[in-house]
């Protein structure tokens, strides 16, 4: 049976209206701006550590234990003297003494907590200065780069996550450190959450929490 004339009309003026509508959403979906850098905050400033809001791995872990007495790092990554012989950090499948001074190195890398951060902000780069003048720069644009912790070779890159500045560190040893800075409160407040992650040991959380040195 063929459609009655009716019927054909409706179609027709349909098929417009219809078109309109999916060229509106493309254009809506085109046009949407990203979010402005101005909208991000300003981590600018001096920032000083709150010991009390700091929450930092708990007491026996593997990760506390690292920023014990360790052997000392050679410039080629092997303690220097010996090592303990070949077991894991974690206490998972046995490593050699070199993986496993590596892996302690990482951790303690990755767990020191500065008393002060200062902190510049450029429209391309982030610097932070901790209060032993030890400086790195940090470039939001997800790129990898490579840089020395000690005698470890760390790759490191960063991104905005909407308000969030999202930072992710890979230390030699297989030691992975994921940092989140977010600003907020009155006065201002800086939250850096952190999430570690080491051979043979579950990842663990934690925070550290400064303080704006002035307004």
């Amino acid at each position: 049976m063929r459609p009655s004339i009716r019927h054909r009309n409706r179609n027709r003026h349909a098929r417009p209206a219809l078109l309109a509508f999916v060229c509106a959403t493309f254009a809506a979906a085109v046009t949407t701006p990203l979010p402005a850098q101005s909208d991000r905050p300003n981590l600018a400033g001096v920032w000083r550590l709150n010991a009390e809001l700091t929450q930092l791995p708990a007491p026996g872990s593997t990760a506390e234990r690292a920023m014990g007495p360790r052997a000392p790092v050679g410039s080629s990554g092997a303690p220097l003297g010996g090592g303990r012989g070949p077991t894991s950090v974690g206490g998972g499948s046995r490593s050699s003494p070199d993986d496993t001074a590596r892996t302690r190195e990482a951790i303690r890398l990755a767990l020191l907590t500065h008393t002060t951060l200062t902190i510049t902000a450029a429209d391309r780069s982030i610097v932070m200065t901790d209060e032993s003048g030890r400086s790195r720069t940090l470039t939001p644009d997800n790129k990898v780069t490579e840089s020395k912790a000690g005698a470890l070779t760390v790759e490191s890159r960063a991104r905005w996550d909407d308000r969030t500045l999202v930072v992710e560190r890979k230390y030699e040893g297989d030691v992975k450190l994921t940092e989140r800075y977010t600003i907020g409160g009155t006065p201002r407040r800086l939250t850096i959450a952190a999430r570690l992650e080491s051979p043979g040991e579950r990842a663990r959380s934690f925070q550290r929490v400064y303080d704006a040195d002035g307004p």
